[in-house]
C-alpha cells in the first residue's frame, strides 16, 4: 500500500456522489497537490478509532473497558515517576554525601571520610573510582589492610594492567612510606602481600612497577601521563618522566618551564636550551599578568640565559629589585654574572677584559658572593691555562693587587680576605694565606669556606693545634652542614685527635654528599677502617673499584 494512495474512507471518490460535497471537494484538491498531507489526515482520523475500537456491538472498546484498565495504566505512570524522582533523588543525595566528605577530609576527619565514601560505593555501583576512592580514605585513616584487599581486584592480573588511578595511588603510596631503618634490598615476592617492611630501594622498585602498569592502562589519559611523571622524578626516574611531559606540553604549554628544568638536572643541555626557547613566552606571558611573579621572573631568567641571551636575563633580574626587595635577586643577579664568567672560560673566549668586569659586576651586585670572590682569586690561573703562551695573561700577582684595592675600598672585607687567602694558596704563600683566612673567619665565623681553609691549615702546619682547629671545623659545619669539603675536612682533624669512630662518621657523610670516587679519601677512610679492626673493609676500600655513579 503506497504512502500516497488514494483512500476513499478518508477523502471520498469523485463520482461516490453519496459523499458529502466537502469531502468530494477536499479529495479532489488534495489528491491534485502532494499525497503526503492526505495520509498524516487519514493517519490522525484513524487514532480516535483505534484507540477506542468500533461501537462495543462491533467488538470495541466501551468507556467500561477503558475505565477497567485504566489502573493498569495509572500503575505504569506511577512506576516511571517514581524511578524518576528516586533517580533524583539518589542523586542528590550523592551530592550530598560528596561535599560531607570533602568537608570531612579538609577539617582532618579520616573516620567520617571512609563513613561517607562507603555510603557513596552504596549509592552508587561500588565501580573503579567509588573503590578508590574509598581505598584511598581507608589509607589515609592509617586502615591499609583494608585498603589493599579493597583494591586488589583493580590491580589486574598477567594480561590486564588493571585500573590507572589504583597504580598511581599504591606508587605513591610507596615512595611516601618512611624507612624502616632496614639494609636489605632483597625484593619481597609480591610488592603487595608481603608483611615484612621493604626496604627503600624494593619500593622504588615496586612504585616503578606501578607506575609503568598505570601507563599500560590508559596510555592516551593526559592526567594519567601527568601524575605518572611525577611520581616517577620522585622515584628517581627522571628520564622516563621526560617523554611524558614532553607529550603534555604539546597541549599544555605552560610545562614547558618543568620540562627545561628536568632536562638541567638530567644534564642533557641541548634538549634543556630547546625547552627554554618554548619556556620563554610561556614564562613572559605569565610575569606581564603579574609583575610580582617571583618564581616566573627567576624561571624566566634562567631561560633567557640558556637561549644564549644574557643580557636579557639580567634587565628580568634587574626589573625585579625593586619588586622583590626581599627576595635576594641581587645575589640571582650575582651568580648570574658568574655564570656568564665560567661560559666564557668554557668557550675560551680571549676578551680577558669582559671576564673581569663580570666578576666585578657579580661583586657589584652581591659583595661577598663566595664563587665570585673565588674565580676573582683564581682567575689568574684559569685565564692563563685558556691562552698560549705568546698570549698576555694575568698573574696571581695581578689578581692580587685587584683584590687589595677591592680590601681598601671597605666592601666585603671578610669575603675578599677570603679571596685573598686563596689566592696566597696559588702563590703556595701560607702564612700569607694564613693570615687572611683567619682575618675573614674573625670577621665573619659564618664564612664556612674561609674557615674551613683556616682549620685545615691549623691542622696541617709543624705545630698543629688540634682543638683549635677542631673549634673552627665546628663552625664551618655549622654553617655548611651539607659541604662535603667541610665534612671531610672535621674527619681529618678528628683523626688527627686519634678519634677513628668520629672520623669515620664525617668521613661518610663526606662521601654521601659527593666525595664517594675520591681516591685519596677512600684511602683515608681505609686507614681508619684499620685502626678500628675491621681490615675486610679497609681491604674493600683500598682495593675495592669506586662507584661509578656521579658524584
Amino acid at each position: 500500500m503506497g504512502l500516497f494512495r488514494r483512500r476513499p474512507d478518508l477523502l471520498g471518490d469523485a463520482d461516490d456522489f453519496s459523499a458529502p460535497p466537502w469531502r468530494v471537494r477536499l479529495g479532489r484538491s488534495l489528491r491534485g497537490a502532494a499525497g503526503a498531507p492526505v495520509e498524516w489526515v487519514r493517519t490522525a482520523r484513524q487514532w480516535p478509532r483505534r484507540f477506542w475500537g468500533q461501537p462495543a456491538e462491533d467488538g470495541g472498546r466501551s468507556w467500561g473497558r477503558v475505565a477497567g484498565a485504566f489502573p493498569a495504566a495509572a500503575a505504569g505512570v506511577g512506576l516511571v515517576t517514581f524511578a524518576f524522582v528516586g533517580h533524583h533523588q539518589r542523586s542528590g543525595l550523592a551530592r550530598e554525601y560528596e561535599i560531607a566528605a570533602r568537608e570531612a577530609a579538609a577539617e582532618g576527619d579520616a573516620d567520617a571520610v571512609v563513613l561517607l565514601r562507603r555510603r557513596l560505593g552504596e549509592l552508587g555501583q561500588n565501580g573503579e573510582r567509588d573503590r578508590l576512592q574509598l581505598a584511598a580514605a581507608l589509607s589515609a585513616a592509617g586502615r591499609d589492610a583494608e585498603a589493599l584487599e579493597l583494591l586488589t581486584g583493580l590491580l589486574g592480573g598477567p594480561d590486564d594492567p588493571g585500573y590507572a588511578p589504583a597504580h598511581l595511588l599504591f606508587a605513591h603510596k610507596l615512595l611516601e612510606e618512611p624507612d624502616a631503618g632496614e639494609t636489605d634490598d632483597e625484593e619481597p615476592q609480591t610488592a603487595e602481600s608481603n608483611t615484612a617492611a621493604p626496604s627503600r630501594e624494593a619500593r622504588r622498585r615496586q612504585a616503578l612497577r606501578h607506575l609503568t602498569a598505570a601507563l599500560e592502562a590508559a596510555p592516551d589519559d593526559d592526567r594519567v601521563a601527568g601524575d605518572a611523571a611525577s611520581l616517577l622524578i620522585k622515584a628517581g626516574a627522571p628520564a622516563a618522566a621526560a617523554p611524558l611531559l614532553e607529550r603534555l606540553a604539546a597541549e599544555r604549554p605552560e610545562i614547558w618551564p618543568d620540562l627545561m628544568r628536568l632536562y638541567v638536572g638530567l644534564g642533557r643541555p641541548e634538549d634543556a636550551a630547546r625547552a627554554a626557547e618554548a619556556a620563554t613566552p610561556v614564562l613572559q606571558n605569565r610575569l606581564n599578568r603579574n609583575p610580582l611573579d617571583r618564581d616566573a621572573r627567576l624561571r624566566l631568567a634562567d631561560a633567557l640565559v640558556r637561549n644564549g641571551r644574557f643580557d636579557d636575563a639580567v634587565s628580568t633580574l634587574a626589573a625585579g629589585r625593586s619588586l622583590h626587595p626581599d627576595g635576594n635577586v641581587d645575589r640571582l643577579l650575582a651568580a648570574v654574572h658568574v655564570g656568564e664568567y665560567d661560559r666564557s672560560v668554557a668557550a675560551r673566549d680571549g676578551r680577558l677584559g669582559r671576564r673581569l668586569l663580570l666578576l666585578e659586576r657579580a661583586l657589584k651586585y652581591d659583595a661577598g658572593f663566595g664563587p665570585a670572590l673565588e674565580r676573582l682569586a683564581t682567575f689568574a690561573a684559569t685565564a692563563a691555562a685558556q691562552f698560549d703562551r705568546d698570549v698576555a695573561a694575568p698573574t696571581v700577582e695581578d689578581a692580587r693587587q685587584l683584590l687589595e684595592r677591592m680590601l681598601a675600598s671597605g666592601e666585603a672585607p671578610a669575603g675578599v680576605h677570603f679571596a685573598l687567602g686563596l689566592n696566597a694558596l696559588q702563590a703556595d704563600d701560607r702564612e700569607k694565606a694564613f693570615f687572611h683566612f683567619e682575618r675573614a673567619h674573625q670577621l665573619d665565623p659564618k664564612l664556612a669556606e674561609a674557615a674551613n681553609n683556616l682549620a685545615y691549615l691549623l691542622s696541617q702546619q709543624d705545630d698543629p693545634d688540634l682543638e683549635r682547629a677542631l673549634a673552627v671545623a665546628d663552625a664551618a659545619v655549622a654553617a655548611a652542614p651539607n659541604h662535603p669539603q667541610v665534612r671531610h675536612t672535621r674527619g681529618v682533624i678528628l683523626a688527627a685527635l686519634d678519634r677513628p669512630e668520629d672520623a669515620l662518621l664525617e668521613y661518610e657523610r663526606a662521601m654521601e654528599r659527593g666525595l664517594t670516587r675520591s681516591p685519596e679519601v677512600r684511602a683515608e677512610v681505609a686507614d681508619l677502617y684499620d685502626r678500628l679492626g675491621r681490615p675486610e673493609l679497609a681491604e674493600s676500600f683500598r682495593n675495592g673499584p669506586a662507584p661509578s655513579s656521579a658524584e
